[in-house]
C-alpha cells in the first residue's frame, strides 16, 4: 500500500490514522503523535539534534535490543493509554527503518533481483541515516518555533565569566565600601536563615561597622558562582541565588545590601536570557548545517519510503486490533517486526520502485 502523502508528513500520519479508526480526542490525537515523534527524537545518531528534539518533545524511551524484549515492551506500553500507543507506533518505526527490517522486505519486494543489492549493512546504515535526515527536517519547524532550552548546549552553559564578574563587583563594594551595621547577637544566624527564606524584611542599619562581617558576606557573594552546571545556569536564570547571602547580611546587619543584590540578580538574569537565546540558535544552525542532504542513492531513497508506508500500513493494523478489542500480544508483535515475509501487506507495493531506483542507480 503507497499512501500519498509527502514524506515530512508521515511522522504524523501514523498517529492521525490510529486516532480516525479508535476515534480519539484532539487530545488524546496529540499526545499519540508527540509520543511516536519522541521515540523518533531518541533514536536521531545525531547528537545535537537528539538534544534539540528533547528538548520540544517529551523525552522518549530506548528500546530493547532483542526482539522478544521489545515485544514485552510495546504490551506493556499499549495498556497506558494514547500516550503508549503512540510510544509503540515511534517503537515500531525505529524497528522497520533503522534495524534492518526494510532492507529485508526489499529484498523480499524484488525477488531474484535481490542479488543485485548493495552489501546489506551499508544498505542498512544510509536507509537509517536518511530517515533520520526526514525526520530532522519534520520536526525543524517545531523545534524553530519553540523556547530556547539550555538542555540543548552541547558544551558548558554560557554566562558564567558574566556571573562572576558582576560578583567580583558587588564583593569588592561590599569589602570595600563602609556602611553602618547592626550588632550581631548570639543565634542572629540561624535566625536569618530563617527570615530569608520567610522573606522577611531586612535587617535595619545600626551605627558602627565591621571590616570582619564585610569581608565574610564578599566571600559568600563570590562563592555563589563557584560552580557553573545546568542547574546553577537555571537558578541564575529563573530563580533566587541570592538566599544565603541575604541570611549572612541580615546576621551581620549588613541589610543596607539586599536592594543591590536584587538589582545584580536582575541584571543578570536578563543578560542570561540573552545568553540562551544566542546559544540556542547556535546549536539549532549548527546542527542543521551539519545535517546531509538528501542521499543521491535512489535505491535508498526507494527503501526509506517503503520503511515509512511499511509503518503506515502497521499503524492501521495495530488500530483496528485495538479498536476490536483485541490489544495485541507480544507474539503478534513479534511476527509483525520479525521477518518481513510473515507481512508482505506491508511491502508488496514497494516492488516497482525499488526495482526503477535500482535500474537508475
Amino acid at each position: 500500500m503507497i499512501t500519498p502523502y509527502p514524506p515530512n508528513e508521515y511522522p504524523w500520519d501514523r498517529g492521525g490514522i490510529v486516532a480516525q479508526v479508535l476515534d480519539l480526542t484532539p487530545a488524546a490525537t496529540d499526545q499519540v503523535k508527540e509520543a511516536a515523534l519522541a521515540m523518533g527524537v531518541e533514536g536521531l545518531g545525531d547528537a545535537q539534534l537528539r538534544r534539540l528534539g528533547r528538548c520540544v518533545f517529551a523525552e522518549g524511551e530506548v528500546l530493547p535490543e532483542a526482539l522478544s524484549d521489545l515485544a514485552a515492551w510495546c504490551v506493556g506500553r499499549l495498556d497506558t493509554g494514547p500516550h503508549g500507543v503512540g510510544l509503540v507506533l515511534g517503537a515500531i518505526s525505529q524497528v522497520l527503518g533503522h534495524r534492518g527490517w526494510a532492507v529485508v522486505a526489499a529484498a523480499a519486494a524484488i525477488g531474484e533481483a535481490a542479488d543485485r543489492l548493495p552489501p546489506f549493512d551499508d544498505l542498512v546504515a544510509a536507509v537509517s541515516s536518511e530517515l533520520d535526515r526526514q525526520l530532522a527536517m519534520a520536526i525543524e519547524p517545531i523545534v524553530s518555533a519553540s523556547p530556547p532550552a539550555i538542555a540543548a548546549i552541547a558544551d558548558s552553559p554560557p554566562g558564567h565569566e558574566l556571573v562572576r564578574g558582576a560578583l567580583r563587583t558587588l564583593a569588592s563594594a561590599i569589602a570595600e565600601l563602609e556602611l553602618p551595621i547592626a550588632p550581631t547577637p548570639t543565634g542572629a544566624l540561624e535566625r536569618a536563615w530563617v527570615a530569608a527564606l520567610a522573606g522577611e524584611p531586612r535587617a535595619p542599619l545600626a551605627s558602627r561597622s565591621s571590616g570582619v562581617e564585610r569581608e565574610e558576606l564578599a566571600t559568600a557573594i563570590v562563592e555563589l558562582a563557584r560552580t557553573w552546571t545546568l542547574t546553577d545556569f537555571e537558578a541564575w536564570r529563573t530563580g533566587d541565588p541570592f538566599v544565603a547571602a541575604r541570611a549572612i547580611a541580615r546576621a551581620h546587619g549588613l541589610g543596607v545590601w539586599l536592594e543591590a543584590f536584587e538589582s545584580v540578580r536582575a541584571d543578570v538574569s536578563a543578560s542570561l536570557d540573552d545568553e540562551l537565546q544566542a546559544a540556542w540558535a547556535t546549536a539549532r544552525a549548527t546542527a542543521y548545517a551539519a545535517l546531509q542532504a538528501p542521499s543521491p542513492d535512489p535505491l535508498v531513497g526507494a527503501i526509506a519510503t517503503l520503511a515509512r508506508n511499511a509503518a503506515v500500513v502497521a499503524a492501521r493494523m495495530l488500530a483496528e486490533r485495538l479498536a476490536a478489542g483485541r490489544a495485541p500480544d507480544a507474539a503478534w508483535i513479534v511476527e509483525l517486526l520479525g521477518d518481513p515475509r510473515a507481512h508482505p501487506e506491508l511491502w508488496r507495493d514497494a516492488a516497482p520502485a525499488i526495482l526503477a531506483a535500482m535500474e537508475r542507480r
